[in-house]
């Protein structure tokens, strides 16, 4: 009986523990799941030297270094995550739908965005990122627009003694702020 119990806890809780650490996940998918967790380190071995952020929508770029201090910075603060809702490629460049979900879009009741966001790799790491815009990107800039310059002044008006700078660098303080900002707008 014991030697049966055994052979079953080894084919039910070992075989798949193995089966699943054999699992490799591609650069694309690396970048997605360090960057929703905000993991700076592992996101700073994963990029390449030279990598970049480009959106087809703006002239705005990251760099290496812009990313991992800025970008990441702001994407906790607002708690972003992206969500894949498909893969459109899986060959190089990987390409993804996801919908850009942070507290900042549920408490302004903003629509959450999509993007197609392409992964370009090169030896295992990530080279280069670019965000492309989809249709619902002319809703969601005007939305953005109105909502977050109702927030900027209310935000000037409550908390005159307060920059975005220390806003982002508290933290919790930019979602604590949205909550208040949006239990007064109900």
């Amino acid at each position: 009986m014991k030697a049966s119990f055994f052979k079953l806890t080894f084919f039910f809780l070992v075989i798949p523990l193995f089966s699943y650490s054999q699992i490799k996940l591609t650069p694309a998918e690396k970048f997605f799941d360090f960057l929703n967790n905000y993991q700076k380190d592992s996101l700073d071995n994963l990029l390449t030297e030279d990598f970049k952020l480009l959106r087809t929508y703006s002239d705005f770029r990251n760099n290496k270094t812009t990313f991992l201090d800025d970008y990441i910075s702001y994407s906790k603060a607002y708690n972003g995550k992206y969500e894949i809702v498909r893969v459109i490629s899986n060959t190089e460049p990987q390409q993804f739908l996801v919908v850009d979900r942070s507290d900042y879009f549920k408490y302004l009741k903003i629509e959450n965005p999509k993007w197609i966001i392409s992964v370009f790799s090169d030896k295992n790491k990530v080279k280069q990122v670019n965000i492309d815009s989809t249709n619902s990107y002319s809703r969601y800039l005007k939305d953005m627009r109105v909502k977050n310059s109702d927030f900027d002044n209310w935000l000037e008006q409550k908390h005159p003694e307060l920059t975005l700078d220390a806003i982002i660098k508290a933290d919790g303080l930019l979602i604590k702020l949205l909550k208040e900002y949006y239990e007064e707008n109900k």
